[in-house]
């Protein structure tokens, strides 16, 4: 039998990258040091994996909630991340686990937009969650620059449905800094709680695999969308 993934992980391979392109505040100030991580060693975070990023991790003091902080190079363009990123009603192609994943409502008028999620998990029962994701910042027209979004749970706004548990605590960002026409600088954090009844070995510890699945889901829909753009462009160029 294949080992269970980690929960708490895989409750983050689809709704914590929930972005949206509304209103993005493209270069708003105090967007970067929103999310700009803090020294790890100054608050107890460990090191859990190094591929393809630097993974920490570290378990809120008396409580289930699990915080992860993964940040790294990776060798796909940031405008291909944030296309990925973007496209929620696409994550169940390519993430993980996600059987759902739709917009609620209409836009704020900050351009903010709620996304209902549901994952299908091994051993457990189904979870689902409601976000509010915002995104801050997008890369410019030649995918210069920097792409960032954030999003907090909203649990009441939908009715829970039955026999699936309703997440009460998923919050997070991407942070996604362009370094040239192939490579980007990746920081993800996000906390969740798995809530309901969850055996040991699947929450005791969100580690590595789920992590590097996330983030290789991800990549592996950036380079396909980087294709796709590049074909695109030999296409419509003079002959």
């Amino acid at each position: 039998m294949r080992a269970a993934p980690s929960l708490l992980v895989l409750l983050a391979l689809c709704g914590s990258a929930a972005a949206w392109a509304g209103e993005a505040a493209a270069g708003k100030p105090g967007a970067e040091a929103t999310l700009s991580p803090q020294r790890p060693e100054a608050e107890g975070w460990e090191v859990i994996g190094n591929e393809p990023l630097l993974i920490r991790s570290r378990q809120r003091p008396n409580s289930s909630i699990r915080d992860l902080w993964a940040e790294g190079e990776l060798n796909v363009p940031a405008q291909d991340v944030q296309a990925a990123l973007l496209d929620n009603e696409r994550y169940p192609a390519f993430m993980p686990y996600c059987s759902e994943s739709r917009f609620v409502g209409d836009p704020a008028p900050d351009g903010a937009r709620h996304v209902y999620t549901r994952l299908e998990l091994p051993f457990v029962a189904p979870r689902d969650y409601v976000v509010r994701t915002q995104v801050l910042r997008t890369v410019g027209p030649a995918g210069e620059g920097v792409f960032s979004s954030r999003w907090s749970a909203v649990p009441d706004l939908l009715p829970e449905r039955p026999n699936t548990v309703r997440l009460r605590t998923n919050d997070g960002s991407w942070h996604v800094t362009s370094q040239g026409p192939q490579k980007s600088y990746v920081v993800y954090r996000f906390s969740v709680d798995p809530g309901g009844m969850v055996p040991g070995f699947a929450a005791n510890m969100a580690n590595r695999t789920g992590v590097r699945d996330t983030v290789k889901a991800v990549q592996k829909e950036a380079l396909r969308r980087k294709e796709l753009r590049e074909a695109e462009a030999r296409r419509r160029a003079p002959r």
